[in-house]
């Protein structure tokens, strides 16, 4: 078959990856982001969306030519003594890639990066003494002060190879300990309790994270493309495994119920391309440059607006509050659930995403694209019986240990 002759009035969009759309003779301009989304350019100016799509093929899109290379790299210091906010633009375009960090993980510390471009926007890298590095770590708490630590310590590191500076200002500072949560258990009132008093998006994340046992990076990342209502099923790239040699790749089969917290959450009137979405009542400039989408959910987010309603109902105030089981503690009661119900723990593993027999000859060697596992998420809460509750010997050590594990 002969192929159909391209539009010529578009051809000039060809290479810029915007895309256009005609409704009621205006003209909408969007640029197709690398992952398939859509972002919103200059709807009926053609020209400025077209240079902000130039713009964003050069950050987004690098070939890896000459021309990207050298657009690319941002300018080496000329001096011994160079401005912050230069270093920590040669370590984020330089050092940062070569760790090998997940997305999230990726995109905590560029954020921390920026609050130290907001703190020292005019110092000098060589006059950043242990003093004025203490002072400011001493406006955060004990694990982000901690996770600050390492991050500076990389930077000062790395400035210290270059030779912009020779004393490293870390090493004076006194190491934060992680602190050890150890949380208790939901019990089956209390999340009763807090999930009635929940909002409707809310219980939708709710009921996703209880039937599907996936972490709660991996909930907020959930496509709406991932999501096959007529097959029920989902697709889960874990988050915490994407960088290992053997990601580990589930497609979920979807049981009535988790189907339909799914059904309710795509046709919750909410246009957001992720799964797990809500309308936020007041929209801020932090909240656009923050998120991936105005309606997305942040997994600090979800936990913060979690724990807060937890705390009004006060089902678990007896508790401190860093012993009250939060929005993880519902992974580890899916999987007491799951076990009530007389699931397997292979079965259980291999639908938290934890590598089983099955799942390791399934991600063998030199498999390099491999279909996603298929698991299923059958839980049903009819005729189970939750009278009793013994962690210890509901679970298996495997299971146990798997609930105990951290985000």
């Amino acid at each position: 078959m002969a192929p159909r002759n391209r539009d010529k009035k578009n051809a000039h969009l060809e290479g810029t990856n915007i895309k256009k759309i005609v409704r009621s003779k205006k003209a909408y301009y969007y640029y197709v982001m690398p992952d398939g989304t859509r972002a919103a350019l200059a709807h009926g100016d053609e020209q400025t969306s077209i240079e902000a799509a130039h713009i964003l093929n050069q950050r987004l899109r690098p070939s890896g030519g000459v021309a990207d290379r050298i657009l690319a790299a941002p300018p080496r210091p000329s001096s011994k003594n160079p401005p912050v906010v230069e270093v920590l633009a040669i370590f984020e375009d330089e050092e940062l890639p070569k760790k090998n960090y997940s997305e999230g993980s990726l995109k905590q510390r560029i954020m921390r990066i920026n609050q130290y471009r907001k703190e020292w926007p005019h110092a000098r890298i060589g006059d950043l003494d242990t003093f004025t590095v203490a002072q400011f770590l001493r406006k955060f708490g004990n694990e982000s002060a901690r996770q600050h630590r390492v991050l500076l310590e990389q930077i000062f590191r790395f400035a210290a190879s270059e030779g912009y500076r020779t004393a490293r200002p870390m090493i004076d500072i006194e190491k934060k300990r992680q602190t050890r949560r150890k949380r208790a258990r939901h019990t089956w009132e209390g999340h009763q309790a807090i999930y009635d008093a929940c909002p409707d998006w809310l219980q939708r994340a709710i009921k996703i994270a209880l039937y599907s046992l996936q972490r709660r990076s991996d909930l907020c990342s959930i496509m709406v493309d991932s999501v096959d209502l007529k097959a029920r099923t989902i697709d889960v790239l874990q988050q915490k495994s994407r960088n290992y040699e053997n990601p580990v790749h589930i497609q979920i089969s979807m049981g009535d119920d988790l189907y339909r917290a799914a059904h309710d959450c795509i046709w919750s009137g909410i246009n957001c391309p992720y799964l797990i979405r809500y309308r936020p009542k007041r929209i801020t400039k932090q909240m656009r440059e923050s998120r991936p989408h105005i309606y997305a959910v942040p997994p600090n987010y979800l936990t913060r607006e979690y724990s807060r309603i937890r705390d009004e109902v006060g089902v678990y105030n007896h508790l401190p509050k860093i012993q009250r089981p939060g929005i993880h503690s519902l992974r580890a009661l899916g999987i007491w659930l799951y076990t009530k119900a007389g699931y397997s723990d292979e079965y259980i593993m291999a639908l938290a995403g934890h590598a089983t027999e099955r799942m390791k000859e399934r991600y063998h060697e030199g498999h390099e694209e491999p279909a996603p596992v298929a698991v299923n998420a059958g839980l049903s809460m009819d005729g189970l019986d939750l009278s009793t509750v013994n962690w210890k010997t509901d679970l298996s050590p495997s299971l146990l240990k798997l609930a105990e594990g951290g985000e």
